[in-house]
């Protein structure tokens, strides 16, 4: 099997549909879901990796599972007694293949086995039963976890996507009730300054970094940049891809640059100068236009008020999120 490539970023920053476009190309399988095959001590990690790591059969369909489902669902469904139709139907063609055969076989001779070699049988199956050459998977979180990657798969490609914030603000506050402004603005700043030392410390042909801006308004100059990158020749069809969305708010597909700046009519002048005051220390280098919103003056007295509620609500955020646990 060819080099694996991985896309990482902050959440909401176009990840999935990156994933899904290059998906489209014939030589690449595209895992469905995002595995978290790396991470470990997070509240989306797969806690079965560890807990199963001496039990084969129960560690090949937590593995298994993590490729179908994402995260607390993963976890849910492999607590269950029964699997559902389509995970089932899938694994029991997988257990059939010459890859489980082997990966047993190698199990029963060393008694050893760890989720990267189970991952490793499950894509080398996909890819055979597709005709593709390499996978590409896609866990936004893995973004701190490349030094794993490349561990593991020392000739991996990690390509980081990243958006204008107030666009991941506003499809994080869309999508998740939970979510905070003052949260998303801070773990937005930690992915760029994690990509900033990845850009540093790794070479050019490891690690690409690409902006979600750029994908969906050139798409086929970003796109060829992207093939140049995985060594892939440059394929009509990853333009007609069907499974493109840029935005949280409706179901449209495909490039729409029209989506691209709709956190101007979501986001109103105090959270878009909150956003600002956090993040746009990165947005020189990373060619993210800084807006001038004119606050009134009751709104710039307002403000000092604004920011110090934050801090509020994330802690509010972060005890729901403690108790809904329990």
């Amino acid at each position: 099997m060819q080099d694996p490539i991985f896309i990482v970023g902050e959440g909401r920053s176009g990840t999935t549909s990156l994933r899904n476009i290059i998906g489209e190309h014939p030589n690449i399988w595209a895992v469905d879901k995002e595995s978290y095959l790396f991470v470990e001590n997070w509240p989306q990690a797969n806690p079965y990796f560890d807990i199963y790591k001496n039990n084969f059969n129960k560690l090949v369909l937590s593995v298994f599972v993590a490729t179908k489902r994402v995260g607390e669902n993963a976890h849910k469904i492999i607590k269950s007694k029964k699997l559902p139709e389509d995970i089932e139907t899938e694994f029991y063609l997988f257990k059939e293949s010459l890859e489980y055969a082997e990966l047993k076989k190698n199990y029963k001779n060393t008694e050893t086995i760890n989720r990267f070699q189970i991952f490793n049988a499950i894509s080398e199956f996909y890819c055979k039963r597709f005709s593709r050459a390499r996978f590409v998977e896609k866990t936004p979180y893995h973004l701190y976890y490349v030094n794993s990657i490349l561990n593991e798969y020392p000739n991996a490609k990690i390509i980081a996507l990243y958006r204008d914030p107030r666009a991941v603000c506003s499809s994080w506050l869309k999508l998740d009730a939970l979510k905070n402004l003052l949260g998303v603005c801070l773990s937005w700043n930690k992915a760029m300054k994690e990509i900033t030392k990845l850009q540093k410390k790794l070479n050019q042909e490891q690690f690409l970094t690409v902006k979600f801006e750029n994908l969906i308004s050139n798409p086929k100059e970003t796109l060829e940049e992207i093939c140049s990158f995985i060594n892939e020749d440059f394929e009509q069809s990853l333009l007609e891809s069907k499974n493109v969305s840029n935005s949280s708010f409706n179901k449209g597909t495909g490039f729409r640059t029209e989506n691209l700046e709709r956190w101007k009519k979501i986001l109103n002048k105090k959270q878009i100068s909150l956003i600002n005051l956090i993040c746009s220390k990165h947005y020189q280098k990373y060619n993210i236009e800084k807006s001038q919103e004119k606050l009134k003056i009751s709104e710039l007295v307002a403000m000092p008020l604004f920011i110090s509620l934050e801090p509020l609500k994330l802690f509010t955020v972060k005890l729901k999120k403690l108790f809904s646990r329990l």
